[in-house]
């Protein structure tokens, strides 16, 4: 069962990637649905390399996880609460569970095996 928005009656979770704030990223954490976030800039390659693979996943676990970005350059004080020192950094967060993070060494791993 999707929520809705109330009165525009548009899904909550569209899909869609969602670009956080200090103050929107505070909120969704809060939520029962696991977060996942993805740390960039817009001047890190890797970063513009992984994005599409981000939004499909992202489209693919809609409703299901919420996908996050945050703009290193942008949201300073973000990345130094999160203890960012590379970028691209992926981090999921579960309510009961807390933080995993570290997944782009596997996704590295994964391309380069694949080919």
């Amino acid at each position: 069962m999707r929520q809705n928005a109330g009165r525009c009656g548009h899904d909550l979770f569209d899909g869609e990637v969602i670009n956080a704030t200090g103050e929107t990223l505070d909120k969704l954490l809060k939520d029962d649905l696991p977060v996942v976030i993805d740390f960039w800039a817009p001047w890190c390659g890797p970063c513009r390399n992984f994005a599409p693979i981000f939004e499909d996943v992202a489209q693919e676990r809609s409703g299901k996880v919420r996908f996050v970005k945050v703009n290193t350059e942008a949201e300073r004080e973000l990345s130094s609460r999160f203890g960012i020192r590379s970028i691209p950094t992926i981090m999921i967060f579960k309510k009961r569970s807390g933080c995993r993070h570290g997944l782009m060494a596997q996704y590295r791993k994964r391309r380069s095996i694949a080919g």
